[in-house]
């Protein structure tokens, strides 16, 4: 990746863009089997992972828009123009196995970096695959370099003397992990560490819209996406009814196998992550008021259970603020759902746990929209959305234990895969 540094950046920009557009046609052409791969190896039910592979293929394509540009001058006759980190370490999780690493590797690309690729184990056939097509795209030998392995593997890459920057997604203790290794070396650290994500049903509210919308939100792919919607905070005149209406909601959504192309669910990723959500669950039990599983009088799905990583889709009632199932994300088929008498506390609710990646409001006319943006800490709000999901132009990046440093696309990779520098006088 060093040796092949310098040819890669002293190249013109179209240059560079040229196989990454070359690369998005591929995926999209491949997607198909690209999408039953995702599906085998991560569970994804098949019809969400091809369209992981689209958006995999408009994040490649929109990065090879990006351009450095010309450098800004100023009055006193200085400049200053953004330059490459030169070899980035890109850390990308399993969940999103094309999307996530596509998205930060195109961009480095694209901005003059050659990248050391380190996927998560679970997706390691995918991102093999993945960089086939792009090496067939044109990509020169040493532009990206894949490096598979276990946590002490992406360790070894982020501490490598040779790596200016890293830009990791994963768990919290990633983050530390990745923090710390960063800091040492005082290298930049972009760190995208899921989220914990509220969404806010308050007066005025189209409940069973609401409800439809959440229960995808929070249980597709088994709610293992970082935007995922883990909670709802519901004004306490429609509680019941929207208890109702989201436990409904969830039993139509299909549980099943993931290559099956109506599947809506699917499994975990292992049974070990699957024994932890269940264990969470059971400890939330004995102070919620209820605990409701939509699929369980379903006796076809009954049977999932007992032959892979599946559990069937929860809704936690009203545990206690304070509950580790609320505080913690659980990254599965879980949805806790609390109550609010008042908008003050109910935003105080959704703010109210370490993590801020998204926020989303379901409300009629009033102050509460003014009020919502005033208050969430959150680096991503939606109206009228659950929480999961967002546009592949703007920014994407969390607050507070969310993020770390300048978020994915928009102005982040610009801000990120370069840096300033400083021209004075004649040079």
């Amino acid at each position: 990746a060093r040796a092949a540094a310098p040819e890669w950046q002293a190249a013109a920009r179209d240059e560079r863009a040229r196989p990454l557009r070359a690369l998005a046609d591929r995926l999209e052409r491949e997607a198909a089997s690209l999408a039953v791969l995702v599906a085998e190896d991560v569970g994804k039910p098949v019809r969400l992972a091809a369209l992981e592979v689209a958006r995999a293929a408009a994040l490649v394509r929109r990065a090879a828009c990006l351009d450095a540009g010309a450098p800004t001058r100023f009055g006193s006759g200085a400049a200053a123009r953004r330059v490459p980190l030169g070899t980035v370490a890109i850390v990308t999780p399993w969940n999103n196995p094309l999307a996530i690493p596509w998205g930060k590797v195109a961009a480095a690309l694209a901005l003059g970096n050659t990248v050391v690729w380190k996927p998560a184990p679970a997706a390691s056939r995918v991102a093999l695959r993945s960089l086939e097509l792009a090496r067939d795209a044109g990509l020169p030998d040493g532009a990206v370099s894949l490096v598979l392995g276990d946590r002490r593997a992406a360790e070894a890459v982020m501490a490598e003397p040779r790596v200016g920057g890293i830009s990791v997604s994963g768990s919290s203790a990633a983050g530390w992990s990745a923090q710390e290794i960063a800091a040492r070396r005082r290298v930049p650290l972009q760190a995208e560490l899921g989220g914990n994500n509220a969404a806010i049903v308050w007066d005025g509210a189209d409940v069973a819209n609401a409800a439809a919308l959440v229960a995808r939100g929070a249980f597709e792919f088994a709610g293992q996406r970082c935007t995922a919607n883990r909670r709802a905070v519901v004004r306490d005149s429609l509680f019941e009814g929207f208890v109702e209406a989201i436990a409904a909601a969830a039993a139509a959504l299909r549980w099943a196998d993931p290559l099956d192309a109506e599947t809506d669910v699917g499994p975990l990723v292992s049974a070990a992550a699957r024994d932890a959500v269940r264990e969470a669950i059971a400890d939330a039990s004995p102070s919620a008021e209820a605990i409701l599983v939509p699929h369980a009088g379903d006796g076809r799905a009954r049977g999932l259970e007992d032959c892979g990583a599946y559990l069937a889709p929860a809704i936690v009632v009203a545990p206690p603020a304070s509950s580790p199932i609320v505080q913690e994300e659980t990254f599965g088929p879980v949805l806790v759902v609390q109550r609010a008498a008042r908008f003050e506390e109910a935003l105080d609710l959704a703010n109210g746990v370490r993590q801020g990646l998204v926020a989303a409001l379901f409300a009629g006319e009033g102050p509460w929209r003014e009020r919502f943006r005033e208050r969430i800490g959150a680096g991503i709000l939606k109206g009228g959305s659950s929480t999961a999901d967002a546009d592949a132009e703007a920014p994407f990046g969390g607050w507070k234990a969310s993020g770390v440093g300048p978020p994915e696309r928009g102005s982040g990779d610009l801000e990120f895969y370069t840096r300033a520098q400083a021209l004075h006088g004649e040079i």
